[in-house]
């Protein structure tokens, strides 16, 4: 439900490279192929093994900010994905990393160290501090998605190399609506015409309908942004709280997912 000034959102559609080397595509296919019932997974499986299992419906996701386009698609078709934000990295963790770079800082460069030396310092530690906050995100996603039986969709390769996570799954293709028929493809994902839109795609909370008692935040709505007849339903995202409402726009993106679903 819901779709007011806000369904299918802005997004970045960074992925990975299309293909890759052999290596790596052998392993995401015996990856998917595990996913997806068929034989253990073996990192020498072969191309087109995707295995008989059964289809993955309610299969939950998480994927890495490179993804948040994949993400809000699939939200907009009705299924549970998070993303990771470094944002979301508490910031006592953060603080702790500047700490530890600072008392490296001091025993590279010491207490009164030359402008030459401080420079580079500088550069290195700006360069260790990215590395250390990637690895602390992804450190967290692993974590969550364990907590949450949650799917790791990512395009970092290296992160897929690594392994943290046995369900972690490489997404190949470049653009959001590419990347979308993939995952669907991949993990056999039926989707139901009932639940698109039925998530939050800024979120991804659920929403509850708005009431009579609500009738002045409904209208405090209406007056603000409604530029057409009144709408007959208003709802709420219960995670963050953004109001949504039936209008055109929601109307233009519901056939469009619709229509992209359907040519699948």
């Amino acid at each position: 439900d819901g779709g007011g000034e806000e369904t299918l959102g802005h997004s970045s559609e960074g992925s990975a490279d299309e293909g890759g080397d052999e290596d790596l595509q052998a392993l995401q296919l015996a990856v998917s192929n595990w996913f997806l019932g068929g034989d253990e997974c073996e990192s020498d499986a072969g191309v087109g093994s995707q295995g008989s299992g059964m289809a993955l419906n309610g299969r939950k996701f998480i994927c890495d900010d490179m993804l948040e386009g994949l993400a809000r698609q699939l939200r907009s078709c009705g299924v549970d994905t998070e993303v990771s934000y470094v944002r979301d990295i508490p910031a006592e963790l953060l603080n702790a990393i500047d700490d530890s770079l600072e008392k490296k800082r001091l025993d590279v460069v010491g207490g009164h160290g030359e402008c030459l030396a401080e420079a580079k310092w500088a550069k290195e530690a700006r360069s260790r501090r990215k590395l250390n906050v990637r690895e602390l995100q992804m450190r967290r996603m692993v974590e969550k998605a364990e907590r949450e039986n949650r799917v790791i969709l990512t395009a970092d390769k290296r992160l897929y190399q690594r392994q943290l996570y046995d369900r972690t799954y490489l997404v190949s293709s470049s653009g959001k609506r590419k990347q979308l028929a993939e995952v669907i493809a991949v993990f056999r994902i039926s989707i139901q015409d009932r639940l698109l839109f039925s998530r939050c795609i800024l979120c991804n909370g659920t929403f509850e309908l708005l009431g009579d008692e609500c009738e002045e935040e409904k209208r405090e709505v209406q007056l603000k942004w409604c530029r057409e007849k009144t709408p007959e339903n208003f709802w709420r995202c219960g995670r963050c709280a953004k109001i949504y409402w039936n209008g055109a726009r929601y109307k233009k993106s519901l056939d469009s997912v619709r229509s992209f679903i359907h040519s699948l």
